[in-house]
């Protein structure tokens, strides 16, 4: 470590501690020998969180745009008004809000009259509409919420052919606050399905909850389902705060939400494990890229599912089905 910076180190701490100057300059060289006080890691640290604190975050916009509105008036809209500025916003600057979003290692942040008020890798932290309700009244400006785009490990194939099928696994949704037999209608024996070619077949209303013939792919870390869908099944509000998020697969846009929703399993002797969990709830899901590798689908299931309810699952290739098996 350079001398002039011990010195000044010392300096500074003296008027804070009962040590004398020459103390405190022993401490710290030998804190810097032995890699305890490392500069060159220590002042690449500092620009690095320097340059993270910084707020200031402007977007393109029209001059009638949603960040020209006051948060009362970008709530008497219509909500698909509401909807298709944040899109058409989130279209504008999608490089550099991405960019931004890689630069801060954040997973979303959420902006407001040009600046970045919060953001997280974790994705458990995304605002809740009461927050983006309560900033957007304090601040009197529009909140949004940008997210990282969600990658899918899929490859732009042509519609599966007669000899080709995609792994399924039966799936229901709920509402976050539901139980496991809210969410699964009791007394079903047979939780092995074979992977049907019938449309008719692939989904199916519960007691409560949406059941769906969801495919599964390792290849995707999330959930994606039709938001309208859970809209008609009364298990999304439509009359939400918060904006659409804007996704990109095979190199086509889609729009999503984010709403925590209570997913399940069962298997074939009637066991049941859910779990309030984050799902991507597509917008206009029939014409979403999400469905151009299998134009049937009707659910997207991800790793998550099978990390946050440590099922197994067995897929048997000899008779194209999928079987479960939940243990405590």
């Amino acid at each position: 470590m350079p001398y002039n910076l011990i010195d000044r180190i010392a300096e500074e701490l003296a008027e804070e501690v009962s040590l004398s100057k020459g103390q405190i300059e022993s401490v710290v060289s030998a804190l810097a020998k032995f890699g305890a006080l490392n500069m060159a890691v220590y002042n690449t640290t500092a620009l690095r969180s320097k340059e993270v604190r910084s707020t200031e975050f402007l977007l393109v916009d029209e001059s009638d745009g949603i960040t020209k509105m006051t948060f009362e008036e970008y709530l008497v809209l219509p909500i698909e008004r509401r909807h298709s500025l944040a899109l058409e916003l989130q279209k504008r600057n999608w490089h550099s809000i991405q960019s931004e979003l890689i630069r801060r290692n954040a997973q979303w942040m959420l902006v407001c009259g040009g600046s970045v008020f919060e953001y997280s890798s974790n994705w458990k932290e995304l605002p809740t509409d009461e927050k983006i309700k309560k900033i957007g009244h304090q601040q009197n400006k529009v909140p949004l919420v940008f997210v990282r785009n969600p990658l899918v490990e899929e490859t732009a194939w042509s519609p599966l052919p007669a000899d080709d099928w995609y792994p399924t696994i039966p799936v229901y949704f709920g509402r976050a606050q539901w139980d496991d037999e809210q969410l699964v209608q009791q007394g079903i024996n047979s939780f092995s399905f074979l992977f049907d070619q019938t449309f008719s077949f692939r989904k199916r209303k519960s007691l409560n909850g949406l059941f769906i013939i969801s495919d599964f792919d390792t290849g995707a870390p999330f959930i994606f389902a039709d938001n309208n869908q859970l809209i008609q099944e009364q298990i999304l509000d439509w009359e939400l705060v918060h904006n659409p998020f804007l996704g990109s697969h095979l190199g086509n846009a889609y729009a999503f939400f984010i709403t925590e929703l209570r997913v399940g399993v069962a298997d074939e002797v009637g066991n049941v494990k859910s779990a309030p969990m984050q799902c991507r709830c597509v917008m206009n899901w029939a014409s979403s890229p999400l469905r151009h590798v299998n134009p049937q689908r009707q659910a997207l299931v991800g790793r998550n599912l099978l990390l946050i309810l440590a099922f197994q699952v067995n897929l048997n290739g000899a008779n194209l089905s999928t079987r479960l098996l939940i243990t405590d």
